[in-house]
């Protein structure tokens, strides 16, 4: 069920029906729009916060001092794969 794409669209004003909807990883994710900015808007703004956020110098020395190299690489990796958003 979850393999199609189309059923994982929030539109906006539609109940969210599974836990995949929630994903901020999904590709057809669409997050609503505030009353500044459109639904495109808030996903692109999220998903560059995060990336700032995750590839900054100051957080991956406190991750590597807390958990070791192992989970500053992971994060690495994690950032190395962009998400191709079907909305933003």
């Amino acid at each position: 069920m979850l393999n199609n794409p189309d059923l994982l669209i929030i539109k906006p004003g539609s109940p969210k029906k599974m836990y995949g909807d929630l994903s901020a990883t999904l590709s057809a994710i669409e997050p609503l729009a505030t009353k500044y900015l459109s639904n495109n808007q808030v996903l692109r703004f999220r998903d560059k916060a995060f990336e700032e956020y995750c590839s900054n110098s100051g957080y991956l020395r406190m991750i590597k001092k807390k958990f070791g190299p192992e989970i500053v690489n992971h994060i690495k990796e994690i950032l190395g794969h962009k998400i191709k958003r079907k909305f933003a």
